[in-house]
């Protein structure tokens, strides 16, 4: 018999080494384990992952086979600040309409010590939420019980799965220290898998016959009961597995081919080819887009958008389908649902809405097209393969004038020309017949924050301050996203030290994603009185005051999603009978990972103040990553000196 197993290397060859078989059992501790305090190859890490334990087999269901997967997974909580970064595990669950996969056997552990005993709490049966992440993903959320510094954390799930593709991924890699993470993958000779692998090379890698003989077994049509098979074992293992840097060690798992059981070998999709010429005629993707193009003159006024130029149709489209159509938050390439159906409901998840923009941009003679990717939380995919299932989301490309270009219609508080924040700098195919056309999902450069202040500390007694803030695209769009209305942005300035009452304040572009987003207030601070030395912040809080890489280690790439650019000015009145003994130093960076620009100076009765700072990049590399952290504690620190003012005698 034939067993076909393809690995795909991306970083580095294998070493093959006589591989042990795991010694952990859930529910029994080893002795290790109890005494385990500290990794001195990692000695801040907050919790360890002692072993990562799955496998992967084909079992028999009546007449067909499903694919069922084992998981169990040992955590050592080392410090307080890993307790609510362990006590929650989640599972994805795939399915297709009303096929589902199903989860089953799931049990936890959560051991404490008390004096010279382990005790352990035991996960409630059934104790987790479920919600749908995509329009074929589901995830489970578990909160493991009474987790604490100390604790021992354990748990196991199998999935059973009616799907043979995708498969479930194995990291090997996870976002704190592994001491062992293992891989079982039992094949049967009816199912060929194109593996990716990437990342180091495996500690133990091994390939076997088992010697038990299995039987198909008689159908429910009295067929194939003659026929008897091996399963061919391989095993993948990694010892000593440092937190994640750049990108994850991982497995992913694509079908290539199914031999039936009369032997003949029937092709999957194993070339970006064939899945661009399958997805151009699915009733999901590239039917949906069709169909949406032949209704457009019943849909819209076709006579108002054909009559604009031609980028003006696609900025008109884009919020036409954004006034008129919702989405329902759910993330996908897909269509679920037919036009008609859209068409009543005027609510759909990602593919749906996009697609359908996709449709009516050509049908008033846009040269539009689908473009899928996987967005940054489904992480960096190979494009040497087509791991079709890795792909999460479908955006809209336009060539227009000779200039190609992506956008979006999901989000409303997402200007019109700019593409979602979690699709940013991925690589998407372009979905056209006869082409393999990449092209990079790079976003707008132009988001930027400016702010300016006028500081008055000689207003009766109090210091008077005059705010005005300008933000624009993603910057403005994380605003929007946050602050529904002007009371909940008014209610952030307050948190923030700013005591606005709601007739000093006026916001203006908070609901139109069109323009910037504008804020203006007025506020008094108290002074205490006759305080002879004033220590005046000219930045207030209109820069940040935590180094966002702080906690973030420094072998690891930074990813900010957009180029990052905030500029600030204020001006500090310098009251009556007093003098200024301290200002802020000044300087100047100018390089290829930023631009940074801080000066102070003394004019006429005022200080000056002006900082600028400009990320030259969206991602940084691990090497790059702690220079960036350098800066940021430079501008943390310098954005936040106060200016010194002491009373004359």
């Amino acid at each position: 018999m034939k067993y076909i197993l393809t690995v795909i290397i991306a970083v580095i060859s294998f070493v093959t080494i006589s591989a042990q078989t795991t010694k952990y059992k859930f529910g029994q501790l080893e002795s290790s384990d109890l005494t385990l305090s500290e990794l001195k190859t990692e000695p801040n890490a907050s919790a360890v992952i002692i072993c990562d334990i799955g496998k992967m087999w084909f079992a028999r269901n009546v007449d067909k086979f499903e694919v069922v997967y084992e998981r169990f997974v040992r955590i050592k909580v080392l410090k307080e600040e890993g307790v609510a970064e362990n006590e929650f595990f989640t599972i994805p669950l795939y399915y297709e309409g009303m096929i589902k996969e199903k989860l089953s056997d799931l049990k936890g552990i959560t051991w404490n010590k008390r004096g010279n005993i382990w005790v352990q709490t035991e996960l409630p049966k059934k104790t987790y939420n479920k919600e749908v992440v995509n329009d074929n993903y589901s995830l489970v959320t578990v909160q493991m019980p009474a987790v604490a510094a100390g604790s021992i954390i354990e748990y196991k799930y199998t999935i059973t799965s009616p799907f043979f593709t995708p498969a479930h991924s194995w990291n090997f890699q996870n976002t704190i220290p592994t001491l062992f993470s293992f891989l079982e993958v039992r094949m049967i000779p009816f199912y060929e898998y194109k593996f990716l692998h990437r990342g180091a090379k495996f500690d133990i890698e091994k390939s076997y016959i088992d010697e038990e003989k299995k039987s198909i077994g008689k159908n429910q049509a009295g067929q194939y009961g003659n026929i008897v098979y091996n399963e061919k074992v391989y095993q993948f293992g990694l010892y000593n597995i440092p937190p994640a840097t750049d990108r994850f060690i991982k497995m992913d798992f694509q079908l290539s081919a199914m031999i039936d059981l009369n032997g003949v070998d029937l092709r999957v999709t194993d070339t970006w080819e064939k899945s661009i010429k399958e997805l151009l005629v699915d009733q999901r993707f590239g039917d949906f887009i069709k169909k949406t193009e032949n209704r457009t003159k019943s849909i819209i006024e076709y006579s108002v958008f054909n009559a604009k130029k031609p980028e003006d149709k696609v900025s008109s489209m884009i919020r036409y389908v954004k006034n008129e159509y919702d989405w329902n938050g759910i993330l996908g390439k897909y269509s679920p649902v037919s036009v008609k159906d859209f068409l009543k409901t005027k609510k759909g998840n990602s593919g749906t809405i996009n697609l359908f923009t996709i449709g009516l941009l050509k049908g008033v003679g846009i040269n539009a097209f689908p473009v899928i990717l996987s967005t940054k939380t489904n992480d960096i995919v190979n494009t040497d393969y087509p791991f079709l299932h890795l792909y999460d989301y479908v955006l809209i490309g336009v060539d227009v004038n000779g200039r190609t270009y992506l956008v979006d219609a999901t989000d409303d508080h997402l200007a019109d020309h700019l593409i979602p924040l979690r699709c940013s700098y991925s690589r998407g195919l372009i979905i056209e017949k006869n082409q393999e056309k990449w092209i990079v999902c790079e976003p707008a450069d132009a988001s930027y924050t400016k702010s300016s202040l006028i500081i008055n500390p000689d207003h009766n007694g109090s210091i008077k301050v005059d705010l005005v803030r300008e933000a624009a695209d993603y910057e403005a769009y994380i605003l929007r996203s946050n602050f529904k209305d002007n009371n909940s942005l008014l209610e952030n300035l307050r948190s923030k030290g700013y005591p606005i009452n709601n007739n000093d304040i006026k916001v203006e572009g908070l609901n139109n994603s069109t323009n910037p987003l504008n804020i203006k207030a007025s506020f008094l601070l108290n002074i205490p009185p006759d305080v002879d030395t004033l220590h005046i912040d000219p930045f207030l809080n209109e820069s940040i005051n935590v180094n966002p890489l702080k906690n973030q280690s420094a072998n690891q790439m930074t990813d900010f999603y957009y180029k990052v650019n905030k500029s600030i000015y204020s001006e500090v009145i310098i009251p009556n009978g007093y003098t200024v003994v301290k200002v802020p130093e000044e300087i100047s960076v100018d390089n290829s990972l930023l631009s940074l620009h801080y000066i102070a100076k003394v004019e006429n009765n005022k200080v000056i103040v002006t900082g600028e700072y400009k990320f030259k990049k969206v991602i940084y590399t691990a090497d790059e990553t702690p220079r960036m952290n350098s800066y940021l504690n430079e501008i943390v620190r310098l954005f936040n000196e106060p200016v010194v003012l002491i009373k004359r005698p």
